[in-house]
């Protein structure tokens, strides 16, 4: 356990880490502008202690319903309904979420909870990451922090934030008909009735002023009233939760021309469209699986009775191609085996023939 603590503490990315870094392309405008945003992959060892620190320290630890990421029986639709049919929604997103839980912060959370110091400190040194910075004078420095990509990160981050600012903005807008909810780093607040703009202003500001003095920073600030599109992690809110009309419309055009066209022709469009790596038809078949299996979570029925039919016709259309396949290679086999058992029947004629004349003679 030492060793793996000794590793935790050596600098990301080095030989003597037990992390490796790895930049993954941001989503949205921010990923189109070349953005990166940085991972850390621990090795297997450091994950099995932080899947067990998480099983049997974090997960007895309790956080309200106001938390809507990394727990159980929630999910991205489960937020958006909570936010739908609201006169106003507020969204304000912390910066740099995850790299701002200092590893002093974590070792709070389990003194908090009646852990001594030194376990304390002990298990945020497994759950935490270091890196080396270079400060304003050139000193080369150290910080500790939680990995964006850690296996117990989520839950660790969720506790952490419900300790520091999640009780005091819910202390701040008790009794004020404003609604609270975060979603990892996304802060939803949502309201039935219309106030003054001035009114809302003050909240977005006392929300923010709470969130800056618990040690993040916050950007992002949207207000959404009822007659403007309310989206909730990437769904219209505004009168339920639904899918915005061009992914839809991307969906079902991407369907139709698979189930016309085939799912190897739009292999290479679908690439250059959704700017995945779908390296093969297998995976493209899987992807849009996936996204007809959550679009029909909050489509109505008949737009998805339309799209699985797409879907349907498509699959068929792929099955009949590979069996179309395996028989020509069916066929290929084949007559590549009779080519081989006549050329093996040739030689051994050809064996038996002098065999045959030699008798011949001696006769």
């Amino acid at each position: 356990m030492w060793h793996f603590f000794r590793q935790s503490s050596a600098p990301a990315g080095t030989s003597d880490s037990c992390y490796s870094i790895l930049s993954i392309s941001k989503r949205g405008r921010a990923g189109k502008a070349g953005k990166k945003r940085k991972t850390y992959v621990g090795s297997p060892r450091i994950r099995d202690i932080q899947n067990a620190i998480a099983a049997r320290y974090l997960a007895h630890m309790p956080v309200g319903d106001h938390v809507c990421a990394y727990e159980p029986k929630k999910s991205t639709i489960a937020t958006a309904e909570m936010c739908s049919n609201k006169a106003i929604v507020i969204q304000i997103d912390c910066k740099d979420f995850f790299p701002t839980i200092r590893r002093s912060w974590v070792r709070n959370l389990f003194s908090h909870y009646g852990y001594s110091r030194e376990v304390s400190n002990i298990l945020a040194g497994l759950l935490c990451v270091s890196e080396s910075y270079k400060d304003s004078q050139g000193r080369v420095c150290k910080k500790y922090f939680l990995p964006q990509g850690g296996v117990a990160s989520p839950l660790v981050s969720n506790r952490v934030a419900d300790m520091r600012f999640d009780k005091n903005i819910l202390a701040l807008l008790k009794h004020t008909g404003w609604e609270y909810m975060r979603y990892s780093d996304n802060i939803y607040i949502v309201r039935d009735d219309l106030l003054p703009r001035e009114q809302v202003d003050e909240v977005v500001k006392a929300v923010r002023r709470t969130i800056h003095q618990s040690g993040w920073r916050t950007h992002k600030v949207r207000v959404d009233l009822r007659w403007r599109r309310q989206k909730v992690l990437g769904l219209v809110v505004n009168e339920k939760a639904n899918l915005p009309r061009e992914e839809y419309y991307a969906l079902k055009a991407i369907l139709y021309n698979c189930s016309v066209n085939g799912f190897p022709a739009e292999l290479s469009r679908a690439n250059s469209l959704t700017k995945k790596d779908l390296i093969s038809v297998s995976r493209f078949i899987g992807h849009l699986k996936g996204r007809l299996s959550y679009a029909s979570q909050v489509l109505c029925d008949s737009r998805v009775a339309k799209l699985r039919g797409y879907m349907d016709t498509a699959l068929e259309l792929q099955k009949i191609s590979d069996d179309a396949k395996n028989r020509i290679s069916e066929v290929m086999l084949t007559e590549d085996v009779l080519g081989v058992l006549a050329a093996l029947s040739k030689q051994e004629e050809s064996k038996a023939t002098p065999l045959i004349d030699a008798a011949n003679e001696s006769d």
